[in-house]
């Protein structure tokens, strides 16, 4: 699943991060384990568009969903959607 920052999110926002990231900035669900370290408000997400380590956390109101047209209809309650 993809995701695309709709905001800048910066170290001083999220002091966990390596680098600010940029609004426009797409980002990959992440599908390994997070041990229980991301928080109630935010997503396990990385740059990588395998899923794959390392993985950061990124608010969940900083994202919105990309779904591709066949897949418009899913909605998930949490987040935006865009569609391409």
């Amino acid at each position: 699943m993809q995701y695309e920052l709709t905001r800048d999110v910066t170290k001083e926002e999220c002091h966990w991060l390596d680098e600010d990231r940029k609004k426009g900035t797409i980002v990959y669900e992440y599908v390994g384990h997070t041990y229980g370290c991301i928080s109630p408000n935010g997503i396990a997400v990385t740059s990588n568009p395998d899923g794959d380590i390392p993985f950061f956390e990124l608010p969940h109101t900083a994202l919105i969903r990309i779904t591709k047209k066949e897949n418009a209809n899913v909605y998930h309650p949490n987040f935006g959607r865009r569609t391409v």
